[in-house]
């Protein structure tokens, strides 16, 4: 947005989101701060993120194995 000067209103200084609302919003903050981060950090976090989501996968496929196959679909009547 611009005033009729043609300039564009303040923000926040501090620049996530340009609104005072993303000095406390805890996902503009995240992204803000991974914006800022070095490329190390950003792999090691990938790694990490990977990670993690190779042991949920691990958990649901052991999970998967215990859980028992139907043997056929039943009908529920609804009234």
């Amino acid at each position: 947005m611009s005033d009729t000067t043609g300039e564009h209103p303040k923000g926040s200084p501090f620049i996530p989101g340009n609104g005072p609302e993303c000095l406390v919003c805890p996902v503009c903050l995240m992204l803000y701060g991974l914006r800022q981060a070095r490329p190390e950090v950003i792999e090691h976090l990938s790694k990490a993120t990977m990670e993690i989501l190779l042991a949920v996968k691990a958990v649901v496929d052991q999970a998967a194995e215990k859980a028992e196959p139907l043997d056929s679909l039943h009908r529920i009547p609804v009234r």
